[in-house]
């Protein structure tokens, strides 16, 4: 791949999300013929799943369900999507897709630019095709899947997640701020004077495409008195963080009064004649949204970590991934769930870190979150960041406004917190779950969520695609060194553990600190905007127009040839 394919920009005829709903609502949305990318899909009376923990791709038969086969694919499979006879399946963990057919089971894999992929759409165009997104590289990848061959890059995304090919168009949403791009332009969702975080999810229908996320109040009322609590408080029944839709059947849903419409943590959707499922990773329950009557007609308990669902006539099949199961659901109530455990062997992470990632993305458990408005994954999706500015204040907590920090190796990065409060994380654990999350933390295993945080694989840096990249790369590490930058970011972990002053005083007067603490940089390209009140909104940024006296490294007078080569380098670590 050339540099010319690397800046080619894709240009997809424009899609846009429906206009908020408010007020009447559209007809019934039934799902439009296509490959949307899901966790889980129904192919000829078959399933067919990725399994992240174990790098497979599952096929299993809808009687029982018995599994059939399963195929080694990519790390951390997330997503797969079929057109005619051939899945892609991105991975999480990997700077390749595997390409399968599914009548010989034959795997082939395919580099793509990009350290980790998430969503995947296909489509056929006199050759079948793909998009895939690439989140914490900000692009999304088109390839042949017949030569195979990646066609084109768009670069500059927001965290691209959802890819849907819709009716001779393509849309593609942002999970950081909530946006979904289209030919040249983009449509931020309307929020009002809050923020969206988790747009994870579209839905092509009928009635229009629908995006599903979590409406957010990270940045909001600052005269709030810290008496009412962190983000896990329902004040006037008006939670601070709940899931959302935009477009045909929005836009809020739950209700945190303690009844059947507690829901958190949206994170796929199907839409069928019998209305919107939506499945809730952080309640453990899918809703069926009856957007005829603007009703959730039901609310269906599945297991933990369930991350994908696929439509059988009236009723539906559920991947619960933290589990290892697949569940049939059906709004019959002669009809109970019946569950399937799959065997997953060898798991890469321990048993006690299983145990952390369920707590890690409870909202079910009281003494986390005695309303399940909130989740540490809320803030720290997949143990990353979810790349927004937070406002704090608590009677415990002062005033302050800071960027989430990824949660990666948290264990091991002691002392923790931008301002280095915690020694430790069980302690941090503690903290947070009392202050933001409104628990008590009793009978909570932090250990295990330490644990959890620990061994969560980082999805890899990109690496070099050619000759050329590969010696801006090299002219990158050479800048890094020279500018001092490896002397706070040091050794393994990429940090000294250190408190340094590097950055001047915030815009923002709740955004000041004096000293930070020097972070990893365990996959730094992904994670803007940057510092720690995000007032870098990319890395170039940090070093040409945020460095003071060059307190955060001699970069100030780089030309700019070795500042694109220095951020170059940092997308690789």
């Amino acid at each position: 791949m050339n540099r010319a394919a690397l800046a080619a920009l894709v240009a997809p005829v424009a899609l846009l999300l429906g206009a908020g709903a408010c007020g009447p609502h559209p007809a019934q949305p039934t799902a439009e013929a296509g490959s949307p990318g899901a966790t889980i899909v129904r192919l000829d009376g078959d399933l067919w799943v990725t399994s992240p923990d174990d790098d497979t791709l599952v096929h299993l038969t809808t009687d029982g369900p018995v599994e059939i086969a399963r195929l080694d694919v990519v790390a951390g499979p997330e997503q797969i999507s079929v057109v005619r006879g051939v899945a892609v399946v991105t991975g999480w963990l990997d700077e390749e897709v595997a390409i399968v057919s599914l009548d010989t089971r034959a795997v082939q894999r395919l580099r793509v630019p990009c350290g980790g992929t998430w969503g995947v759409a296909t489509w056929w165009e006199g050759t079948r095709r793909a998009a895939i997104s690439c989140p914490l590289d900000g692009r999304l990848v088109q390839i042949d899947i017949d030569a195979p061959a990646v066609t084109e890059v768009t670069s500059g995304l927001t965290r691209p997640t959802a890819v849907v090919w819709h009716d001779g168009r393509l849309s593609v949403s942002s999970s950081s701020g909530g946006v979904v791009y289209t030919a040249g332009s983009r449509v931020t969702v309307d929020t009002g004077d809050r923020g969206a975080s988790q747009l994870d999810t579209l839905v092509a229908t009928d009635a229009g495409l629908i995006g599903v996320y979590q409406l957010v109040d990270h940045d909001g009322d600052r005269d709030r008195p810290p008496s009412e609590g962190g983000y896990g408080s329902v004040v006037d029944d008006a939670p601070r963080i709940q899931p959302a839709l935009h477009g045909p059947c929005g836009p809020t849903y739950a209700r945190f009064d303690g009844g059947r419409l507690v829901l958190a943590g949206p994170v796929a959707a199907a839409a069928g004649p019998s209305g919107l499922w939506i499945v809730h990773q952080y309640t453990k329950n899918v809703a069926v949204l009856d957007c005829d009557q603007g009703v959730v007609s039901a609310v269906l308990p599945v297991g933990a970590g369930a991350r994908g669902i696929a439509l059988d006539g009236d009723h539906a099949w559920v991947d619960v991934g933290f589990d290892h199961a697949i569940t049939r659901i059906s709004q019959d109530p002669a009809a109970p769930p019946v569950t399937l455990r799959r065997e997953v062997v060898p798991v890469r992470l321990s048993a006690q870190a299983l145990t952390g990632r369920k707590l890690f993305h409870d909202a079910t458990n009281t003494h986390l979150t005695p309303s399940g408005v909130v989740t540490c994954a809320t803030c720290h999706p997949r143990g990353g960041d979810d790349g927004l500015r937070w406002f704090l204040h608590t009677p415990e907590v002062s005033r302050r406004l800071r960027k989430t920090d990824a949660a990666w190796n948290a264990r091991a990065l002691a002392p923790l917190h931008w301002d280095g409060e915690f020694s430790d994380g069980a302690s941090l654990a503690r903290h947070t779950i009392r202050e933001l999350m409104n628990g008590d933390g009793l009978l909570v295993d932090v250990d295990a969520m330490g644990a959890w945080l620990t061994e969560v694989p980082v999805p890899p840096g990109r690496s070099a695609v050619n000759d050329d990249d590969e010696a801006d790369i090299a002219r990158g590490a050479t800048v890094f060194q020279d500018a001092g930058c490896v002397v706070c970011h040091a050794g393994q972990r990429q940090t000294d553990g250190l408190s340094h002053t590097v950055t001047g005083p915030s815009d923002d007067p709740d955004g000041d600190m004096a000293t930070t603490f020097t972070r990893p940089l365990s996959r730094v390209g992904g994670r803007g905007p940057f510092l720690h009140d995000g007032r870098a909104p990319t890395l170039r940024s940090i070093h040409a127009e945020h460095n003071p006296n060059d307190l955060h490294g001699a970069t100030s007078q780089l030309d700019e040839a070795d500042r694109a080569a220095l951020v170059r380098y940092l997308e690789t670590r």
